[in-house]
């Protein structure tokens, strides 16, 4: 999950710890182990929805699906197949998809994965460079991202004494 998350009820926060995911209330107090899942999941904007990530081996290769549910519980809504590096998920100001991070041939783009179905679409389309993070605004009408570079250097040294 990542640090810690608030709850759809703008009282509670939400944290991973211990193999589960705990609550506690944003006025402090003792922290209430949940029912949701130990893995990376988010709500939508109102609440109502919760995705999270299941993975399990099939034939031998990985297998990750993405679940959308309600998020008060009961049956999955969605099961989602998850593209290879997908990265930073979370519901479409709508809640009619789920938008991540995704590089393709160096570059890195925002794609969303509609929740009725069919082929995940490119939201930006740069052709390099690194995206670090996005988030839209409150009223979902804009989207704004971090972009650059990553550079590294390797140095071989050799005969040290």
């Amino acid at each position: 999950m990542g640090g810690a998350l608030c709850a759809p009820d703008s009282k509670s926060g939400l944290y991973a710890a211990d193999e589960a995911v705990w609550r506690i209330s944003i006025d402090g107090g003792t922290p209430e182990k949940t029912d949701l899942p130990f893995a990376q999941f988010g709500y939508s904007r109102d609440g109502k929805l919760l995705y999270r990530m299941s993975q399990k081996v099939e034939g031998g290769r990985m297998q990750i699906k993405l679940i959308v549910a309600p998020a008060a519980g009961g049956a999955p809504l969605h099961t989602l197949d998850v593209p290879f590096g997908m990265e930073s998920p979370q519901f479409t100001p709508d809640g009619k998809a789920i938008a991540f991070r995704l590089t393709r041939s160096r570059a890195t783009n925002i794609w969303e994965q509609p929740l009725a179905g069919g082929d995940p679409i490119e939201l930006t389309k740069f052709s390099g460079g690194n995206m670090f993070a996005f988030a839209w605004s409150p009223d979902g009408k804009q989207l704004a991202f971090s972009r650059g570079q990553r550079k590294t250097d390797v140095v071989m040294m050799s005969n040290l004494h």
